[in-house]
């Protein structure tokens, strides 16, 4: 290892100084700028000071892209690069970018001079304004390991992007990225991708020793690196040939399928990241994790790269930007491992297998509440996958020797033939804070209800951790009782809108009350031609202002806290306010569950309303015994990927409470009610009650419109003033009377 020279350290007496000036002014989002000078440690081609440098950027997340632009000693160094936040927009994010620090190789560059942006629209001229002096500190780098040595280092070149035309992203690789040893940047770029394939997908379940770095070794060909008179590794001397990814697909042929798309294939690549697969990038002589691309007008990319920069150390994992130029076939932009002016070979993809008969997978409820968090819960889950049929279906589960799924109605929402899974909890039986690696279980799928537990002789299954954040509906969820095993039987009364769980979304922390409102309007909107509601009335971020959502605070890490945010108990009133041209929205008490049978059958979308946590109802029962089965959907892991479910609970009437439970509607809590959203029916002009239709009972609400509006919205919340101006004069006047009248005489037509 090797020491700067006195000049360099010498910056430590001035900390402080450097804590002031290390800051762009130049935007209110960005809250840290760190600059570095590039060490490549590459063995025979190792390159100190070399002319590379490197920003690390804390950021504010935003839910669109933003631009960063970056003049360094007076000269343009990073151009309009969009930047997403991978960390979700209501979390401090941070990316790297790398850029010419304009010295030749070898020169040690101690300060610099920049003036940076980080906006909302691209800048067409350089940054002006003031200037900032920074320390530069110098960043290690080791690389590579994928058919042969990197080879000579060519110089650093400006990082260029321009407004995307085409993007899409996989959130959430930054918390699956790890640190790995000298060469071996391919079993690290898989094990990073299949341990988050597996984390989002809870019905595929890979085994431990073929997702890690070191199972994955063997099946990629991994030679280690020579070692030198140290006994330390020497980097390019090991890894694995190009065609490593063959390897790696055959060992995991049962759980996913591996393709490779060479590079003039790279549009391809969008559909894969928009259908969630996971996607490695195959430079000359590095592999990595791609977290998103980005199509430029011009037809040029950017592609964030996740990965490890510093082999064989600690603190290398990053995500970056590079720029691809088809036309060329070369990196304008680039990134350690994918450098300026060298060619990219392609991308490997993965794509869970769809199971073709029915699959129980097991896993243990980790949740990750902030001050209510419980690592190793209680609640085991279990992802049910199987083939949908037109009529019901029975599930049963005995956990060793407990039988804690007991005749649970399972509908097809996703329609008969077709492969699907559902998720439905029980107890483990352990206390919490007890690992459960395994269990030993026997379970059934019928086409009727047992009415005891399964008769087959139990089998050992393997229990996976299932990271869980729910909640934002008043306060944090508080204390997470111990859950019950969950019941049903054959039902006397259902109704489903089973078209709905398509429009299930993912959705920051704290963020279920808009999201569920999101996911129902979306559903309402698309199964009624005539009501036609505005994105910014239907999207998540458009129903936060509208639902008095606050965004829950940050910890010491950068990410929000769970609990801290959300909306109160009415915030489905401030909902109906703002759709209310389009929908008419109700509120049922839990005492009133029967009535949402008929709201469910006429297709109205409809959320539970539970006591700190919000979803959208894709489905009811009421069994012989008098209790419900609830279906419903929504995300269970606020803030990162692969959280969307539908989870069945059980409801009690007789004591109120929730029985067989799910997160966020838990065993013994109670349930507060529903929220019915009604589309209004095309020609409701006249309809000054809010109900639907036009006739004699609009009266007394329609004069009260011309003579009080405000008693108007007082007394008929839910309907629409605009609705009164008959004469479509853009007035509600006395001018409206005569076309009223008609309106009355003539049924509404």
């Amino acid at each position: 290892m090797r020491t700067r020279n006195t000049q360099r350290t010498s910056h430590a007496a001035i900390a402080l100084l450097a804590i002031l000036l290390v800051s762009v002014g130049a935007s209110a989002d960005v809250l840290d700028a760190r600059f570095y000078q590039i060490d490549f440690m590459q063995g025979a081609d190792t390159l100190i000071d070399s002319d590379w440098g490197t920003l690390v950027l804390e950021f504010d997340g935003a839910p669109d892209f933003q631009y960063l632009n970056l003049v360094v000693d007076g000269m343009w160094r990073i151009q309009n690069i969009p930047v997403w936040s991978l960390q979700g927009p209501s979390a401090v994010n941070q990316m790297s970018f790398n850029f010419p620090l304009g010295t030749p190789a070898g020169v040690d560059v101690p300060m610099l001079v920049y003036s940076a942006e980080l906006t909302a629209e691209p800048l067409f001229t350089a940054p002006g304004g003031v200037t900032t002096d920074a320390f530069v500190e110098p960043r290690s780098v080791t690389i590579g390991g994928l058919g042969g040595p990197v080879g000579p280092l060519p110089p650093a070149t400006p990082l260029i992007g321009w407004i995307p035309v085409r993007w899409s992203f996989n959130d959430g690789f930054n918390d699956y990225n790890q640190d790995v040893g000298v060469d071996e940047c391919v079993p690290g770029a898989f094990s990073n991708s299949l341990s988050w394939l597996d984390a989002i997908n809870p019905a595929l379940s890979i085994p431990e020793g073929l997702k890690s770095v070191e199972g994955l070794k063997e099946p990629t060909g991994w030679v280690p690196p020579a070692v030198d008179d140290f006994g330390d590794p020497i980097p390019g001397t090991g890894g694995t040939g190009v065609d490593a990814w063959q390897g790696k697909g055959a060992a995991l042929a049962g759980y996913v399928t591996t393709r490779y798309f060479d590079i003039s294939q790279a549009d391809s690549i969008f559909d894969e990241l928009d259908d969630d697969q996971d996607v490695e990038l195959w430079g000359d002589h590095h592999a990595a994790v791609v977290s998103g691309m980005v199509q430029h007008a011009d037809g040029t990319y950017t592609i964030y790269v996740t990965h490890d920069t510093k082999q064989g150390e600690d603190g290398g994992t990053v995500t970056e930007p590079i720029t691809y130029n088809p036309t060329t076939g070369d990196v304008t932009g680039g990134a350690p491992g994918f450098f300026s002016g060298s060619p990219l070979r392609g991308f490997v993809v993965e794509c869970p297998v769809e199971p073709t008969e029915t699959t129980y997978t097991f896993s243990q409820i980790d949740f990750e509440q902030g001050a209510d968090t419980v690592m190793d819960s209680d609640w085991g889950t279990l992802a049910l996958t199987f083939e949908g049929t037109p009529d019901f279906q029975f599930v049963n589960l005995s956990v060793d020797g407990i039988w804690v799924i007991q005749d649970v109605c399972v509908y097809s929402f996703e329609g008969p033939g077709t492969m699907q899974t559902q998720l439905l909890n029980f107890p483990l039986g352990n206390p919490p804070g007890m690992d459960v690696m395994s269990i030993n279980y026997a379970a059934s799928l019928t086409p009727a209800p047992l009415g005891a537990p399964p008769a087959d002789p139990p089998i050992f299954g393997l229990v996976t951790g299932r990271a869980v954040t729910v909640g934002g509906l008043d306060g944090p969820i508080g204390y997470i009782p111990p859950p019950f095993p969950i019941t049903g039987w054959l039902p006397d009364r259902w109704s489903d809108n089973y078209e709905f769980a398509s429009h299930n979304q993912e959705v920051g922390v704290d963020e279920c009350v808009p999201g569920a409102f999101s996911n129902s309007l979306q559903s309402l909107d698309e199964q009624n031609d005539h009501i036609d509601i505005p994105a910014d009335k239907k999207s998540v971020e458009g129903l936060k202002g509208p639902t008095g959502f606050t965004s829950p605070t940050t910890g010491s890490d950068g990410k929000p806290t769970p609990g801290t945010g959300g909306t109160g108990v009415n915030a489905w009133q401030g909902k109906r306010d703002s759709v209310k041209q389009w929908v008419t929205t109700r509120y049922f008490d839990i005492s009133k569950i029967d009535n949402v049978f008929d709201e469910i059958d006429d297709d109205q979308d409809v959320e539970l309303w539970g006591h700190h946590h919000a979803a959208m109802v894709v489905g009811m029962m009421k069994h012989p015994n008098g209790k419900y089965s609830i279906q419903v959907a929504h995300d269970t892991k606020q803030g990162q990927k692969g959280g969307t479910a539908i989870e069945t609970i059980t409801y009690d009437p007789a004591t109120g409470a929730v029985e067989g439970g799910s997160p966020g509607f838990f065993s013994g809590s109670m349930l507060r009610g529903f929220v019915v959203e009604c589309p209004r029916p095309p020609g409701t002009v006249g309809d000054a009650n809010g109900d639907g239709v036009v006739d004699v009972f609009d009266i007394d609400a329609f004069v009260l419109a011309i003579t009080n509006p405000e008693l108007f919205e007082l007394l008929y919340p839910d309907a629409d003033i605009s609705l009164c101006d008959t004469n479509g004069d853009g007035v509600v006047d006395v001018f409206d009377i005569d076309s009223f009248v008609e309106l009355i005489v003539g049924g509404g037509h």
